[in-house]
């Protein structure tokens, strides 16, 4: 959360209202992100967001899947291409569509490896670009990417998602990225492309867990970009 952005109201707000640590927001920002209390200035939505691609750069392949889990709502949002759509040269330009109308329900996004100069938000970005679908701004959503507070409150051998989940106990990936899958998938086979939604879908879901579990060991973090 970048404090500065606030009004004045808002830093009122947080200044006189405490979080489940029993400090004020002001000094534990995340917390209003995690807890979106009642009575909170300029409601805050966070969904926990993820995609799959046949290719690591977006010049090169495409997005073949996304899942964003609303918690609030208790709503998975998202789907995997059908074959049709890959076979017909279509690709991912409506599924881009669809995920940008999503990105708009939220005014945060939680993911894993997700912000700029990695994954997911330059990927998808690119594909907008690309399919001339205007993609959210600069400032229109905050993400808060797991990744960089796994790998400063954690000494693992890997700080990978899955690693992250079965050190802490969370369930995590009964369906694991098999390359032959992929490789079918991205040539439109249905049965793979069912498999991909669901490794995603496993991906989504163990987000808000690890955000939990980690979340008590930072301060007025640097994750929102």
């Amino acid at each position: 959360m970048n404090v500065k952005k606030l009004t004045k109201t808002e830093l009122e707000w947080m200044a006189t209202h405490k979080c489940r640590h029993s400090h004020t927001y002001l000094d534990h920002p995340q917390c209003l992100v995690t807890e979106s209390p009642e009575g909170e200035p300029g409601k805050r939505t966070i969904g926990y967001f993820d995609i799959e691609s046949t290719h690591l750069k977006a010049n090169l392949g495409y997005m073949a899947c996304y899942k964003i889990w609303d918690p609030a709502n208790k709503k998975m949002y998202g789907r995997a291409l059908n074959g049709k759509e890959i076979t017909s040269f279509q690709f991912d330009k409506d599924l881009i569509a669809e995920l940008v109308v999503d990105l708009k329900r939220f005014t945060h996004l939680v993911g894993f490896y997700c912000k700029d100069r990695r994954h997911d938000f330059p990927f998808v970005r690119t594909r907008a670009m690309i399919h001339g679908i205007d993609f959210p701004t600069y400032g229109e959503l905050q993400v808060i990417d797991l990744y960089d507070l796994a790998k400063n409150k954690m000494s693992l051998h890997s700080h990978r998602l899955q690693v992250v989940c079965e050190t802490l106990g969370i369930p995590a990936k009964n369906h694991p990225l098999v390359g032959e899958i992929w490789i079918k998938s991205a040539c439109g086979h249905q049965p793979s492309l069912d498999y991909m939604e669901v490794h995603c879908e496993e991906d989504v879901v163990c987000l808000e867990p690890v955000l939990e579990r980690l979340e008590p060991y930072y301060r007025r973090s640097k994750l929102s970009v």
